[in-house]
């Protein structure tokens, strides 16, 4: 009977490992989908030296992270708005649910 008991508890423990892996795995998916709209759809990429000497002069550090931008920095620039950020601080952006700009809440998706 006490075996019976302990195997049933690893099964359910089992079954819960796959359920949060599972949701581990859509929310994953879920970020992929949200950068992919990005890359494809909403964002220029590039680097702070391929922007115009106007926009470097408009902007000189990403205004999530206060980082001062370098010359081979990855940037996102919404073309909407035009308004500049580090790449990856503005996935984290979006990867936290923001679908607007930081700035100007302007829509980016």
């Amino acid at each position: 009977m006490l075996w019976l008991i302990v195997s049933n508890i690893n099964k359910l423990g089992l079954i819960i490992g796959y359920a949060l892996l599972a949701v581990e795995l859509i929310n994953k998916t879920n970020k992929c989908v949200k950068r992919k709209c990005l890359y494809e759809y909403s964002i220029i990429l590039t680097t702070y030296d391929n922007i115009s000497f106007e926009e470097q002069l408009k902007c000189t550090e990403c205004p999530i992270t206060l980082n001062t931008f370098q010359k081979d920095t990855k940037i996102a620039l919404i073309p909407t708005c035009r308004h500049i950020f580090e790449e990856d601080a503005l996935y984290k952006w979006v990867d936290d649910e923001h679908f607007t700009c930081p700035l100007c809440r302007d829509q980016i998706i």
